[in-house]
C-alpha cells in the first residue's frame, strides 16, 4: 500500500488530492494549521479511518514541522510521496523586497 502525506489537506487542492489517494486505495497522511476546523477531513476520516491520518502542521512554525515529523517517522516505516501543498503567505514588503 502506498504511502502518501499531503500539507495543507483541509481544503482545495489539498483535500481533493487527499480524496483521491484515498479512493486509490492509499494510505494518508493529512496536515493541515488546526485539525480540530477541518471538517470534511473529518468527513473522511470516518470513511476511510484506517487509512487516512490526520497530524497538525503548520509550515511556518519550526517546532510544529518537527513535532509532525516526529510523528510520523514514530508511526510510519516510510512515505512513498510527499504533496507539499501547503502555501506560506508573505508580507507585501517582503514580497517587494524579494522581486525588486
Amino acid at each position: 500500500m502506498q504511502t502518501v502525506l499531503i500539507t495543507g489537506s483541509n481544503r482545495g487542492l489539498g483535500y481533493e488530492f487527499t480524496r483521491q489517494y484515498l479512493a486509490q486505495d492509499a494510505r494518508v497522511i493529512a496536515t493541515c494549521r488546526q485539525t480540530e476546523s477541518g471538517n470534511q477531513l473529518h468527513l473522511l476520516e470516518k470513511k476511510y479511518s484506517k487509512k487516512l491520518t490526520i497530524i497538525s502542521l503548520d509550515v511556518t512554525q519550526e517546532n510544529s514541522i518537527k513535532e509532525a515529523f516526529n510523528l510520523v517517522q514514530k508511526n510510519f516505516s516510510h512515505l512513498d510521496l510527499l504533496v507539499n501543498n501547503a502555501g506560506i503567505g508573505l508580507r507585501k514588503s517582503f514580497k517587494e523586497e524579494m522581486w525588486s
